[in-house]
């Protein structure tokens, strides 16, 4: 069974990515798509081939979204 993380995530923009990185980059571009799933309040399963296996929608305001790893 895989783990699960629980993030407060707040809105960013891509300044966190350093001018030297190569944004077509396939592993910037996966850490681009999840942070962006994380800032639509989706809770993002993950697997460990680059892929993501699933995104939920948080629909409980009590709730924070996730991360979850499979393995």
């Amino acid at each position: 069974m895989g783990e699960s993380m629980k993030i407060k995530f707040q809105n960013h923009n891509n300044s966190w990515i350093d001018d030297k990185n190569d944004l077509n980059n396939e592993n910037l571009l996966y850490a681009q798509k999840i942070l962006a799933l994380l800032q639509k309040d989706r809770s993002v399963w993950l697997e460990s081939n680059l892929n993501i296996h699933r995104a939920e929608k948080i629909e409980s305001h009590n709730s924070m979204p996730s991360l979850y790893f499979r393995s």
